[in-house]
């Protein structure tokens, strides 16, 4: 769908290289806005059990849907194509909760 005739392997940065994309942005999030990012989430509609279990490996947490649907009703994944908006927005909202929480 996203590759067209590039092979997956070939499309798709793989985990270590988003591993350094997200120090980056951990590194300038802490020089510029002092906020220390420890948490990671990562989604995907990856099905490669391997790749999770790498995910995991990098110490990041990712979404147990489960039941969600049981739990809050219907719900729809949002795509997007720009994952620097998207942790920048998860930090954010993960900083409101912890600041509010004081």
């Amino acid at each position: 769908m996203y590759c067209e005739k590039t092979p997956v392997k070939d499309c798709f940065a793989p985990l270590p290289v988003i591993a350094r994309r997200i120090r980056e942005i951990q590194e300038e999030l802490l020089s510029k806005q002092g906020l220390d990012v420890k948490h990671v989430i990562m989604t995907s509609d990856e099905r490669d059990p391997e790749w999770w279990a790498d995910v995991k490996k990098l110490g990041w947490k990712t979404p147990d849907h489960s039941n969600t649907e049981e739990l809050y009703g219907r719900w729809y994944v949002l795509h997007t194509f720009c994952p620097k908006i998207v942790l920048f927005l998860i930090v954010c909202l993960i900083c409101k909760q912890v600041s509010s929480s004081h």
